[in-house]
């Protein structure tokens, strides 16, 4: 489902079934999508178009080298992350992956959230015992402005990168917009990025784990 919806293609459960290993799928991708065939590889002009935008749009001078590894922390610092986020989105022109809460914040908030509305729907409870249970929407007051200041929290705290570096993130937006970018052509090595890409993120294994002969279920633990 995650391959359909990156490269636009509808894959019959007859020809999955089929899809033993990493080459199978590889292969059936490949000669749905290679109607439109072209030397320049999709992920490296996305690269080149995203460092560029990176030096425009976040004002990163010429002095500080953008390469693959690059780390994206080192980039955009957290502070006005958000912002410089969607104006790199803008100028880039193409969609961006959404920035995430740090793992630990998010716990702490869910903590909280469970604390302080299980604190105040106990007041109301206690509430509704002198007034009646004839109208129970009383439990629920308050805790709807605690779950929206929650939402809105955690709107305001989505700071963290999913993608590590440049490269990660150039293969990302790539796969994002697959459907556009693909319009002036696409190259076999572009479909095999976005495939692995994809295992990467859904089975969590390195991207040097990945090749043709790896099996989906006794190497990759996809079953």
């Amino acid at each position: 489902m995650k391959v359909e919806q990156a490269l636009g293609i509808n894959i019959p459960d007859a020809e999955t079934e089929k899809m033993v290993t990493v080459g199978h799928m590889y292969q059936y991708i490949w000669s749905r999508v290679n109607n439109q065939v072209t030397s320049d590889c999709i992920t490296q002009k996305v690269f080149f178009r995203l460092r560029r935008q990176l030096r425009e749009q976040l004002e990163i001078p010429d002095t500080l080298a953008i390469k693959p590894a690059t780390k994206l922390a080192d980039l955009i610092p957290r502070k006005g992350r958000k912002q410089k986020w969607r104006k790199l989105e803008k100028g880039l022109g193409l969609r961006l992956p959404h920035l995430h809460i740090p793992i630990p914040v998010f716990l702490l908030m869910v903590l909280s959230f469970c604390i302080v509305a299980g604190l105040s729907w106990y007041d109301a409870f206690g509430i509704s015992k002198y007034i009646g249970y004839q109208n129970k929407l009383i439990l629920l007051l308050p805790v709807i402005p605690v779950f929206f200041m929650t939402k809105f929290l955690f709107r305001m705290l989505k700071t963290e990168f999913v993608e590590a570096d440049v490269r990660a993130l150039s293969l990302k937006v790539s796969e994002l917009n697959f459907e556009e970018l693909a319009k002036n052509g696409v190259t076999e090595t572009d479909v095999r990025q976005i495939i692995d890409s994809i295992l990467v993120e859904l089975a969590g294994v390195r991207p040097e784990e990945i090749a043709p002969e790896k099996s989906f279920v006794s190497d990759l633990g996809i079953n």
